[in-house]
């Protein structure tokens, strides 16, 4: 299964340029959550229009998903939203690792142009204070369906919401009730 869908992501682009840009972005429900609490997570990609030929449609993507620190939580509920997934992704903590998923010409008859497109969402329940971001290691692939161009050669960037983890409102109270009833020394 996996060959097929390595396969099948191998699509032609159009002209090379350095220039061309993809971006992959990383958007939480929330800005702020408490430890305990789950954050959902939606990858897109996009790219300059300009930059690519006018039937560019995304194809694919392979690669993993890496937080900036995988100790802020665990990942779960992870769901392509591409319609065909060339195999099963693991989660190191917060990260995704393994993400392969793809549209295919040749398996459903239309490919979503849409620019941008969602691929996946995963949900994070989170575990320890901190800040949480997303940045991408891995490939896609826009297919041009001329074929008589060159594979296409494109810089792959990414740009990630930032969710602050705060203490649950339970320790939060907790604390402040510690401070508060702790003896005071009188000098």
């Amino acid at each position: 299964m996996r060959a097929l869908a390595i396969g099948t992501l191998l699509a032609w682009a159009g002209p090379a340029s350095a220039a061309r840009t993809v971006t992959i972005s990383f958007d939480a429900d929330r800005t702020q959550v408490a430890v305990g609490e789950t954050v959902t997570w939606t990858v897109a990609v996009s790219w300059v229009a300009d930059e690519f030929p006018d039937d560019a449609a995304l194809g694919g993507f392979g690669g993993d998903l890496i937080a900036n620190d995988p100790a802020l939580g665990q990942a779960s509920s992870l769901a392509s939203l591409l319609p065909h997934v060339g195999s099963t992704p693991t989660v190191s903590g917060a990260s995704v690792l393994g993400v392969d998923v793809f549209q295919s010409l040749l398996l459903k008859g239309v490919l979503d142009a849409s620019n941008p497109i969602a691929v996946y969402r995963f949900d994070v329940i989170t575990s320890e204070r901190g800040v949480l971001r997303y940045g991408v290691l891995g490939d896609v692939t826009l297919p041009d369906f001329d074929f008589a161009d060159p594979p296409g050669v494109f810089d792959l960037a990414s740009v990630s919401d930032r969710v602050v983890i705060v203490p649950a409102p339970a320790v939060a109270a907790s604390v402040a009730m510690g401070f508060l009833l702790t003896p005071r020394r009188r000098r």
